[in-house]
């Protein structure tokens, strides 16, 4: 499985650590998905203007016989906090994917270059 988008202009990699209040098992099962039979294995978040944010869980189907994915998700509006909740800690790193350059492959400084942009008051 890989992430993309309509044009892929950055690609990467991701990360996360999971709650230590709210578990993605415990919140399928509160929406009334049988996690016996749908167990969870993964997730798909999707994000664009206007706000739009989508998430679906890939789950593993118990009852197939073969080794089956499919993905869950939910007809109501969905919140990003709402999914970024289920996490302790999600990390992101994605590099300009459309030079001959592979930049995935550079090393990164530890040092971070902080701007201040906060406004006073």
């Amino acid at each position: 499985m890989k992430a993309s988008t309509q044009y892929n202009d950055y690609k990467g990699t991701a990360a996360a650590d999971v709650s230590d209040y709210l578990f993605i098992r415990d919140y399928l099962k509160d929406r009334g998905v049988d996690i016996e039979r749908y167990e969870p294995v993964g997730f798909e978040l999707y994000t664009g203007y206007s706000n739009f944010v989508s998430y679906r869980f890939i789950c593993k189907d118990n009852h197939s016989d073969e080794n089956r994915l499919v993905k869950i998700g939910f007809e109501s509006k969905d919140n990003i906090s709402d999914f970024l909740d289920l996490f302790k800690r999600f990390n992101v790193v994605l590099t300009w994917n459309k030079s001959q350059i592979n930049y995935a492959d550079w090393d990164v400084s530890d040092d971070t270059i902080m701007i201040d942009d906060r406004e006073d008051f």
